[in-house]
């Protein structure tokens, strides 16, 4: 399982239920690394995204239809948010992890959860421009 996400400055990934930027360089990553792919979403951040053509979307919940551990050892892409992340990752299900980086300061109220990329190391770093960077992490070998 990959988790594909982006933050701002302080790990920020959401304000109100949305993303607090309009970032370009990152849309045209996201659209091409997703692309023909399995993403996996949590509902309330499918609840306020925009459709995703090209893509088998899956939303998952808590109450009923797809649950995360269904997908556990599969190749799809987990795509937010921050709920879902963070079970993958405390229940080891993540291999990678593909984030950007925005060197941008915004206010947010909801966070990637930064502590478990001590579980990683970089793998590959991308600069997309100006402000944006994407790095790419592979779980440590235990």
């Amino acid at each position: 399982m990959i988790i594909i996400g982006a933050c701002c400055r302080g790990g920020g990934v959401g304000f109100e239920g949305g993303i607090p930027w309009k970032n370009k360089p990152d849309l045209r990553h996201f659209r091409k690394t997703t692309m023909g792919k399995t993403v996996l979403v949590g509902r309330k951040t499918y609840e306020k995204m925009p459709p995703l053509k090209g893509r088998d979307v899956v939303v998952l919940s808590k109450t009923n239809g797809a649950q995360l551990d269904d997908y556990a050892d599969q190749d799809v892409m987990l795509i937010g948010g921050p709920v879902v992340w963070r079970h993958a990752l405390e229940k080891g299900y993540v291999d990678r992890i593909i984030l950007t980086y925005i060197n941008l300061t915004t206010v947010c109220d909801a966070f990637f959860p930064m502590s478990f990329l001590e579980h990683f190391d970089i793998e590959k770093v991308e600069n997309l421009g100006e402000i944006t960077c994407v790095i790419t992490y592979k779980r440590k070998m235990n």
